[in-house]
C-alpha cells in the first residue's frame, strides 16, 4: 500500500515554527479551528486571522493563539497521551460548547459510543 506525503513550503523560520507547533497535534488543530470560527477567527496553515469583511493576519505566534483560544499552552507542551486527554483539552477552552461538535458525530453505532466531545 502507498502512503501520503505532504510538503509544506516554508517562508521563514517563524513559519516553520508555526507549522511544527500547529501540526504537533493535527487533529486537535482542526477542532481548535472550529472554536476559532465561533469567535470570528480563522486558524490557517500560516497564522491566525480576524474574519471581517477583509481578513487580517493577527499573529503567527502559536503559543499566543493557543492562549487566545482559551487553552493552556503548558498543557499543550506536556502532550496528550490519549483520546480522553485530547477531548478534555478541547473542553478547557472558555469558548467550548458541546453543540459545536455535534455535527461531527456520525450516526454509525460505533461512532455513537465515541461522544467524548459532546458530553
Amino acid at each position: 500500500e502507498g502512503f501520503q506525503v505532504d510538503i509544506n513550503l516554508v517562508e521563514t523560520p517563524q513559519h516553520l515554527r508555526w507549522l511544527c507547533d500547529m501540526w504537533s497535534f493535527s487533529g486537535l488543530v482542526v477542532l481548535m479551528g472550529i472554536i476559532a470560527t465561533r469567535v470570528n477567527l480563522k486558524l490557517a496553515r500560516d497564522g491566525l486571522y480576524l474574519r471581517t469583511p477583509h481578513v487580517f493576519l493577527l499573529t503567527r505566534d502559536f503559543p499566543a493563539v493557543v492562549t487566545a483560544l482559551g487553552f493552556d499552552m503548558r498543557r499543550w507542551t506536556e502532550g496528550l497521551a490519549s483520546v480522553t486527554d485530547f477531548c478534555d483539552f478541547v473542553k478547557t477552552s472558555v469558548y467550548y460548547q458541546p453543540k459545536m461538535f455535534r455535527s461531527l458525530q456520525h450516526t454509525v453505532a460505533r461512532d455513537q459510543r465515541r461522544d467524548t466531545l459532546v458530553k
